[in-house]
């Protein structure tokens, strides 16, 4: 019986450790970026935004906060480019309205917030529905704690090809080297071929 209880309790303190490891890496960063989400068209529904840097350096945590929500329905929530009804980057996790019309959300996007973006919350559950809320991001911290992906990180002895065409082959042709020469060579025999008379 004691050895039970020895092994639930060491149990338990490794689910704690776990538990507080993983909130202290994420629940601990600041907000680098928020928005103040407003109610559009009459709907009575607003809110907020947070912007929170993962530990990967790679991401950003976006937490939504809604209110005046309908009980049991679901608002689509999008980031858009440049005003609310912008080109769209990313479409986050649904809010669903609880009991008091409170409602929120959590979704990391591979990217990191800018002044440019919009946060906006739809009618339904379709990103296509018309807005209920929305808000400008507003930068408020430093982001010192976001690494450049390596797709984005360039070679520093890469030399641009100038003058030359995204489909365009580094020989200026729309074959191979080889297959050009080929084809210029055998059109040239064909040249020097006697026709039929």
């Amino acid at each position: 019986m004691r050895i039970n209880a020895l092994v639930i309790g060491g149990a338990i303190l490794v689910v704690a450790l776990i538990v507080w490891i993983v909130y202290s890496s994420s629940a601990g960063a600041s907000p680098i970026a928020s928005a103040t989400l407003s109610s559009t068209n009459g709907s009575g529904v607003s809110g907020s935004a947070h912007f929170v840097p993962t530990s990967d350096g790679q991401s950003t945590s976006v937490v939504v906060h809604l209110s005046s929500l309908q009980p049991d329905w679901v608002y689509a929530a999008t980031i858009h480019q440049g005003h609310c009804l912008g080109p769209r980057l990313f479409i986050l996790t649904g809010a669903t309205g609880a009991a008091g019309g409170e409602g929120s959300s959590t979704t990391t996007v591979p990217a990191q917030p800018t002044s440019s973006w919009y946060i906006a919350v739809h009618a339904s559950a379709s990103p296509a529905a018309p807005l209920v809320a929305c808000g400008q991001v507003h930068v408020t911290g430093a982001p010192g704690g976001y690494v450049a992906p390596s797709s984005q990180i360039q070679p520093a002895n890469r030399i641009p090809v100038e003058n030359q065409l995204p489909f365009q082959l580094p020989n200026g042709g729309l074959f191979p080297a080889r297959r050009k020469a080929h084809y210029t060579r055998s059109r040239a025999r064909r040249r020097a071929m006697p026709g039929p008379s």
